[in-house]
């Protein structure tokens, strides 16, 4: 089956690498449901992304899970490097990351990259260290709020019908500032006590 080939496949690749033991030191599993995978997940302690198609979705969730994901992403900015500049497939992971406000797991070069892995995986301190501030802000960062991602899309669809509904020509525009859900909820519930104030004096 194509699973058992990708399985050998992977299995004589690391052997052809020297790493011994193979078939107890890469362990395969079935597919699960996406609650289940969040939870599997967890038992990781590194996500070591791939190159040049970079994670996506995965990477969504190894960074929910609390899972520190290690990117390689060329430095295309070097005007000394032959680096073409890489495809989007390329650059998601590292977008995560940047948008999480974690950077430094973002390696240039192969030799960063692997000394950076190197690192987490011999040096508790530096990781627990590494994880903890994952875990705080996957609670405070843009990339998990979903409330305040959506508000910016609806407001975007709304510019782009009032142009239509006003028989204007598509023009570039830019989309509102991004504000966490927090500070949207906080707006709203001063926004209706504006207006019970309001009605209040009405009614006086």
């Amino acid at each position: 089956s194509v699973q058992d080939y990708q399985r050998e496949r992977v299995q004589s690749r690391a052997t052809q690498f020297g790493i011994e033991n193979v078939t107890r030191r890469i362990l395969f599993s079935d597919g699960v449901n996406p609650g289940d995978n969040l939870i599997r997940a967890q038992a990781c302690d590194l996500h070591l992304d791939n190159w040049p198609y970079t994670a996506h979705s995965t990477g969504m969730d190894v960074l929910w899970a609390g899972v520190p994901l290690l990117v390689y992403l060329p430095d295309y900015h070097d005007e000394t490097s032959d680096t073409q500049v890489p495809k989007m497939a390329s650059r998601v992971s590292a977008g995560l990351l940047h948008t999480l406000g974690m950077p430094q797991l973002i390696t240039s070069a192969v030799d960063d990259f692997e000394a950076l892995a190197t690192r987490l995986a011999t040096d508790r301190v530096a990781y627990t260290k590494l994880r903890n501030e994952l875990l705080e802000k996957r609670q405070s960062s843009p990339l998990f709020d979903v409330v305040s991602y959506t508000r910016v899309h609806e407001l975007a669809y709304l510019h782009l019908f009032q142009l239509f509904y006003d028989g204007k020509q598509l023009e570039p525009f830019d989309v509102p500032p991004f504000q966490r859900s927090s500070e949207i909820k906080a707006a709203q519930i001063e926004e209706n006590r504006s207006k019970d104030d309001t009605r209040e004096g009405q009614e006086l």
